[in-house]
């Protein structure tokens, strides 16, 4: 099943277990810009804290191309309710766009995909 989503920077084509992540190309240069580099630090935080308590919190990044035009991403349920106060503290450090759009569940823990 394919399923296409739109957030306000991205887009976001849903295949299988993987979520692959692109800019809008819809938006402002420099929007188009800052998802590039996004999408490339994501994929660099999943490298740099391989095998650490930290990449538990986000949904790893399997792949990005070239200047982050292109992210491969684990697929996960999207989270159905707003974060609480004890969950907005634990992933204060991994994003500060703390919204449920940003989260959802892998494996059945509660995890950022919209992260660094």
């Amino acid at each position: 099943m394919r399923v296409v989503t739109k957030g306000v920077t991205r887009l976001v084509l849903l295949i299988g277990n993987f979520a692959i992540k692109i800019p809008n190309f819809t938006c402002q240069h420099n929007h188009f810009l800052h998802v590039c580099y996004a999408n490339w630090s994501e994929r660099l935080y999943t490298k740099m804290f391989k095998n650490m308590p930290e990449i538990e919190k986000v949904a790893p990044t399997y792949f990005c191309a070239w200047f982050g035009l292109i992210s491969i991403q684990a697929r996960v349920v999207e989270l159905d309710r707003h974060l609480t106060a004890d969950e907005k503290q634990y992933f204060e450090h991994q994003t500060t766009d703390i919204k449920k759009e940003n989260f959802g569940y892998l494996n059945g823990r509660l995890v950022c995909i919209d992260y660094v």
